[in-house]
């Protein structure tokens, strides 16, 4: 009986927790939001309207994130001429330890101070770090990444790559006429 109640009642946590997740994942519309770099100066979501962006939550006392934010770099420093924009939110509490990790690691894209947490547990509902959405161009979340990642494999460039040659929720064409996107989920099962 006592078995039987306390399954019960951690499914209703469980089910509440779901409820209560701002973000479910594919397909919902980014929250907007406005937060201060590390120098203080506000930063807004809708500024990157148009581009197709990465919203990566962090900390630096994150393993995986530390580990993933190379080749992030890398990504960025590739496709930001063709339209992506990396936006690096982290949840540290002083911009103390996070300034001299961007400064090692040069780090070209902007890093947003959460100090208090309301935009990456309240808005976006992150229980765990790293944790990324990709937002295509219309503002929409089209996948939600939780964990570390390498981003500059082939694999994952060619997703970029397909979610830059949407405009309006229509795939860029290739040389062939055939549909960009098309070609990569062939190539690699990610669409």
């Amino acid at each position: 009986m006592k078995l039987c109640f306390s399954t019960t009642m951690l499914m209703l946590l469980a089910l509440c927790i779901a409820a209560s997740n701002p973000i479910s994942g594919a397909q919902d519309a980014a929250h907007g939001f406005t937060l201060p770099d590390i120098n203080g100066k506000k930063v807004s979501l809708s500024e990157f309207k148009g581009k197709v962006v990465i919203l990566n939550f962090w900390a630096t006392w994150c393993g995986p994130c530390r580990a993933e934010m190379p080749s992030l770099n890398k990504l960025y420093i590739a496709l930001k001429d063709k339209g992506l924009a990396v936006i690096a939110i982290s949840v540290d509490t002083s911009e103390k330890t996070v300034r001299p990790f961007i400064k090692e690691q040069k780090l070209s894209f902007p890093v947003l101070m959460d100090k208090d947490k309301a935009v990456s547990f309240d808005e976006y509902g992150i229980f765990g770090l790293p944790t990324t959405f990709l937002i295509d161009r219309n503002g929409m979340i089209v996948e939600k990444i939780p964990g570390e990642r390498e981003w500059d494999t082939p694999q994952m460039k060619g997703k970029i790559i397909g979610l830059l040659g949407e405009r309006n929720g229509n795939h860029a064409k290739n040389k062939n006429g055939n549909r960009a996107a098309a070609d990569y989920s062939s190539a690699v099962g990610m669409f």
